[in-house]
């Protein structure tokens, strides 16, 4: 049915943590990667159709849109029979992109003032909770990113879907920005041992992830037929 399963995510999509990319103590191994042991290896299995896991641990909802735009100039063209799944991230995140089309990943939990990016994310993090510390501006922001990924994505593919791990986004937001995520999946981190950093989904999360996402194209393709 499907000839291609593209995925987009964080490190909870790229497998943060699993034994087959990481070190004891879950710091993954970068040139391993992303783990054939999260979620969207297994989903492929399941829906029986090639792999790309444009997953990114750090990664913000700006970077996941700006990935699935990308991909069409690295890998094959996005075709109809392609299925694409968002699984979007936390809010407080960014990133800068640059000219060469390398990123500074931004983000809230940068704490190692030696890491490349630190004083941009300091900065980032303290204009917000300074400027907008409800963080409702921050919120639109994006959605306005979610909102265009899943436009560009629409006109190559029908096939798109989108989840989170961010803790739900009120539903008439989402149609204001025409988003439907079909379902918050933070709920399955409580429900299941952590992987080796103690902190990211471990193997039977994501069994379950794999699980609950094919359960909704499944239904969704009995509809369609």
């Amino acid at each position: 049915m499907f000839k291609r399963l593209i995925t987009l995510g964080c490190s909870q999509t790229y497998g943060h943590g699993l034994s087959d990319i990481s070190k004891q103590g879950g710091q993954p191994v970068m040139s391993k990667g992303p783990s054939q042991q999260a979620w969207p290896a297994l989903l492929g299995h399941k829906l029986d159709c090639k792999i790309s896991n444009m997953a990114m641990p750090a990664a913000s909802n700006k970077h996941i849109a700006h990935s699935v735009s990308t991909f069409e100039g690295t890998k094959k063209p996005i075709k109809r029979n392609t299925i694409i799944v968002f699984c979007w991230t936390y809010m407080l995140r960014s990133c800068i992109i640059k000219e060469d089309g390398s990123f500074t990943y931004i983000h809230a939990h940068k704490v190692d003032e030696h890491a490349a990016g630190y004083k941009e994310s300091e900065a980032w993090v303290n204009y917000r909770l300074l400027a907008d510390p409800e963080h409702t501006d921050m919120l639109h922001d994006n959605l306005v990113w979610m909102s265009w990924a899943n436009q560009y994505a629409r006109r190559r593919t029908p096939h798109v879907y989108n989840f989170s791990m961010m803790g739900g986004i009120d539903k008439d937001l989402q149609k204001l920005y025409n988003i439907n995520i079909l379902q918050d999946l933070t709920y399955i981190t409580r429900q299941h041992p952590l992987a080796l950093d103690n902190s990211h989904l471990g193997p039977e999360a994501h069994k379950e992830v794999a699980n609950v996402i094919n359960t909704h194209i499944m239904c969704n393709q009995k509809k369609e037929n």
